[in-house]
């Protein structure tokens, strides 16, 4: 068939075709996806293949999709390959037979604004910014013990385990690089006023600092001073863990539990600062955010559960922690499970219990 017979009218010097039109001609999968068209300037039949097959490509010419986030309702409007890509789950949602996917809208109404922006952060760069930490301003309150008693700290000491092992956390993604790195690119060099004789040896054409320093505002940080309220830290990744969790993101639940890993790991429990750690794990054991009841425990309930056997010692005369004990429920198994694991630890301290 010839092209021309293909060619759409159009006051425009040049006329597109789609890729499906090729697929009709006999060239099928040849120019997918492609813009296709013929010079009517010249009058002569020309192929031009705009390359948008890039990942970056496909996202911005896709459609765009609402999301309807918070009670309140309010609207994100989102290129729909940022989201549809991520998993079979959200392709469905966006591109399937349901009725969001014919309206191009969807409310959810259990996201925060802040926990969705994360989201699309991470959909559109595969990384997000870690929640901001708060700042308390109340007078410090001392932690309230139930009694005074050298023999419950010693049992706590021998709970505690020396490191806290990251049994079931993935390491940090790793990128990849094509061609040997002779150099950091972490600043940029002064440049010289004579040019060099050798352009391989011109230092001039460095990665700019501001794109070297961009990956600084993905790393997990940690708390510095008693005053940070970092309950918004914990909380913020706990949040983005059960959207990645309940859409089937793997990538991004594995993401969730190293920066929340790392955040743990860093933080320095002060006295007042170990209802931080409390509010987070009520989050993560309500059967709406994550699901109990299996024999294999969710992975993010297994992380926030080994650190507190792993600070039980600066934990165990709390009032906010024994609380959360006293509320019962599937963190205390899983609490005393992981506790009896460690029973080895116990049996050279038998004398501490009196």
């Amino acid at each position: 068939m010839p092209l021309r017979e293909k060619e759409h009218i159009s006051n425009s010097p040049a006329c597109f075709f789609s890729a499906s039109m090729f697929d009709e001609m006999g060239y099928k999968g040849w120019f997918s996806p492609a813009s296709i068209y013929i010079d009517l300037t010249t009058g002569v039949d020309v192929l031009c293949i705009v390359t948008m097959n890039k990942p970056f490509g496909r996202l911005i010419r896709s459609e765009l999709f609402t999301f309807l986030i918070g009670p309140e309702k309010v609207p994100f409007v989102v290129n729909s390959e940022a989201i549809a890509k991520q998993s079979s789950a959200l392709h469905g949602l966006v591109n399937g037979n349901m009725l969001e996917a014919h309206s191009r809208t969807v409310v959810w109404p259990d996201v925060d604004e802040d926990t969705f922006v994360r989201f699309c952060e991470f959909c559109c760069l595969d990384n997000y910014s870690p929640p901001s930490c708060g700042w308390d301003s109340n007078p410090a309150k001392e932690a309230v013990p139930v009694e005074d008693d050298s023999q419950s700290e010693k049992l706590a000491h021998a709970l505690e385990s020396p490191l806290m092992s990251p049994v079931s956390i993935p390491s940090a993604p790793k990128t990849k690089r094509k061609g040997k790195e002779k150099g950091s690119f972490t600043s940029r060099p002064k440049q010289s006023l004579e040019p060099s004789s050798d352009i391989t040896e011109d230092q001039r054409y460095m990665l700019p600092e501001k794109c070297a320093q961009f990956t600084e505002q993905f790393k997990p940080f940690s708390n510095v001073t008693h005053d940070q309220d970092f309950t918004p830290v914990f909380l913020g990744h706990a949040r983005l863990y059960v959207i990645a969790d309940k859409y089937c993101i793997e990538a991004l639940k594995e993401l969730v539990l190293f920066k929340l890993y790392t955040t743990l790991k860093a933080f320095t429990l002060f006295p007042r600062r170990i209802g931080d750690l409390v509010k987070p794990i009520q989050f993560v054991y309500n059967e709406d955010n994550t699901r109990g009841g299996s024999k294999q425990i969710d992975p993010l309930r297994q992380l926030v559960t080994r650190h507190m056997t792993t600070v039980l010692k600066d934990v165990a005369m709390d009032s906010a922690f024994l609380g959360l004990l006293l509320e019962g429920g599937e963190f205390v198994s899983d609490f005393l499970t992981v506790v009896w694991a460690k029973r080895e630890n116990l049996l050279g301290c038998n004398n501490c219990l009196g």
